[in-house]
C-alpha cells in the first residue's frame, strides 16, 4: 500500500478524467484547438472540468458516504446525463443539427428525441461518471472506500 503524499491527487485527477473521455476521446471538443487556439481550449476545458469534474465529485463522494455501489453510481449517472444533455445543454429536443446531426429525424415523440436521449443517458452514465470514478479508483486503491472530501478528518 503506497502513502499518498498529496491527499486531494484522486480528487484531481479524477476531475481532469471526467471531461477527458467523453469529451476529448470522442473529439466532442478537438484536441486540435489547442494546437490552433490555445486559450480557447482552455477556457474551455476549464468550463467542461467544472461541468463534468464536480458531477463526477458529487456522485463518488455520495456513494462512498452512503456505501452504495455501483448500480447507484449508474443511476446517478443516468440522472446526471439528464440533467447536462436535457435541462443545461437542451439536445435532447433538437431536430436535427450538431451534435444531433442524422439522429435528430428519428424518435421524436412529444418533442423529446427519445433515441438520442436514451443514448446520451447511457453514454454520460458510464464515459462521464463511471468510468473516471473506475479509473481513480484503481489508481488509488488504497483511497477506494473512503471519502476523499472529509475536509482532513
Amino acid at each position: 500500500m503506497r502513502i499518498l503524499l498529496w491527499p486531494r491527487a484522486p480528487v484531481v485527477a479524477r476531475h481532469l478524467l471526467a471531461p477527458t473521455i467523453p469529451e476529448l476521446l470522442t473529439s466532442s471538443t478537438p484536441v486540435s484547438t489547442l494546437l490552433f487556439d490555445p486559450l480557447q481550449f482552455l477556457v474551455s476545458f476549464a468550463g467542461i472540468v467544472g461541468l463534468y469534474g464536480t458531477g463526477a465529485l458529487l456522485i463518488r463522494e455520495s456513494t462512498a458516504a452512503y456505501r452504495k455501489g455501483w448500480g447507484t453510481v449508474l443511476l446517478m449517472g443516468a440522472a446526471y446525463g439528464i440533467a447536462e444533455e436535457g435541462v443545461k445543454v437542451r439536445t435532447f429536443f433538437q431536430l436535427g443539427g450538431s451534435p444531433v446531426d442524422a439522429l435528430g429525424s428519428y424518435g421524436h415523440l412529444f418533442g423529446v428525441n427519445w433515441l438520442w436521449a436514451l443514448g446520451l443517458t447511457l453514454f454520460h452514465a458510464t464515459c462521464s461518471i463511471g468510468l473516471p470514478i473506475l479509473l481513480t479508483g484503481l489508481w488509488f486503491s488504497e483511497v477506494r472506500g473512503r471519502r476523499w472530501m472529509d475536509r482532513g478528518r
